[in-house]
């Protein structure tokens, strides 16, 4: 059996879908030895799957045009190469992929909340993934609330979508190397405490009530010395986050890092009081995830999939509400005691959630 999957997402900065589409590929191709498989790459080869070059045909798209690779390239090459079965665990099929196929959807955001989509994803993405839905064999997913919204949104009947979870990189956990924080905190201009939020700046993340939040607990708070640290890209509606930041008179006391690498980032989930993640909507959540594996107390809102993925290891509350957000960070500042309760459950949550079950199961799909 020649089963295809589309690595062209790697070539891209790292978030949510790229993770899952790299540590599903690490773990099917260690675990699995009886299936041929052929990776499709744009521009070079990730270099953490380049361990796998000898069990695995690896072909690369040498123009880095993302419509070009999905739309031209991949359909003739899939078709080329005989694919019996292909995966696309990031990105919909192009309009003449014609192969058998299954799609990873990550989320119901294109129907549910089209007002937060980027232009592209409006009039690209939301047209090629409602195709793909009637196109594919299969759809997998990330939580019971996604596959819940999938196949209401998509009307699709539920034996065709099938959640088979995610779990977080085993990169994240408590690091002791004083030294190496110390250097994290003085690049990054840090104090001793700070509140993090880690997510791409967008409207779906919620950002603006956030930094309303800030506001409202530096009022409740006023001697607060955490300032509130955003990592992450800046995407669609970043200058809108920017504005407010402005509007609130917070420019002192909001640090934007942009994107940064993952070992940088493990040491930001180690180094903060805690972590918080207003998102409206998750299909998975990550984020929260690596705070706790960092021993990192969370406030998380308690919609989509969050209350399923976090269960009671995280201070769950209302993301429309700012207020809220804002007294739910002033607990967990105040309440060593509940910080340490919170952290210990986090750690101890994470451990639900495997990469390798993960695969097993996608591996299962492939030859059913």
């Amino acid at each position: 059996m020649r089963v295809g999957i589309d690595a062209t997402s790697l070539c891209r900065k790292h978030t949510g879908i790229e993770y899952y589409t790299l540590n599903l590929l690490k773990n099917i191709l260690r675990i699995d030895n009886k299936t041929e498989y052929i990776i499709f790459f744009r521009k070079d080869i990730h270099p953490a799957l380049k361990q796998f070059e000898s069990k695995t045909k690896f072909l690369i798209c040498s123009i880095n045009n993302q419509i070009f690779c999905e739309q031209i390239w991949l359909p003739y090459i899939i078709w080329k190469e005989k694919i019996d079965l292909m995966h696309f665990p990031a990105f919909p099929p192009g309009l003449l992929n014609f192969k058998k196929h299954i799609i990873t959807i990550h989320d119901a955001t294109i129907w549910k909340y089209p007002k937060t989509l980027s232009w592209k994803g409006k009039f690209y993405m939301k047209p090629l993934i409602t195709l793909a839905t009637k196109r594919a064999l299969k759809i997998l997913t990330v939580s019971n609330n996604s596959k819940k919204d999938i196949v209401k949104y998509s009307k699709l009947l539920p034996d065709k979508v099938e959640n088979t979870g995610e779990a977080i990189m085993e990169i994240f956990e408590p690091i002791t190397n004083k030294i190496k924080l110390e250097e994290i905190k003085k690049k990054y201009s840090l104090n001793s405490k700070f509140i993090l939020s880690v997510c791409s700046l967008e409207p779906r993340k919620n950002l603006v009530n956030l930094l309303m939040a800030y506001r409202s607990l530096k009022k409740i708070n006023p001697k607060i010395q955490h300032k509130l640290v955003l990592v992450g890209r800046k995407a669609w509606g970043k200058n809108l986050i920017s504005n407010k930041i402005k509007e609130l008179k917070l420019e002192n006391d909001i640090i934007m890092t942009g994107y940064v690498s993952e070992e940088d980032l493990v040491c930001l989930y180690n180094l903060a009081t805690i972590f918080v993640f207003p998102s409206i909507y998750e299909g998975f959540g990550l984020p929260p995830l690596e705070a706790m594996a960092c021993g990192t107390p969370v406030v998380s809102s308690s919609t989509s999939s969050l209350p399923e993925i976090l269960g009671n290891a995280a201070l769950m509350i209302n993301p429309y509400d700012d207020k809220e957000i804002a007294n739910g960070i002033n607990i967990l500042i105040h309440n060593i005691k509940l910080r340490k309760k919170l952290s210990g459950l986090g750690r101890k949550r994470v451990k639900k959630f495997s990469w390798e079950n993960v695969a097993k199961k996608i591996i299962n799909i492939y030859h059913s």
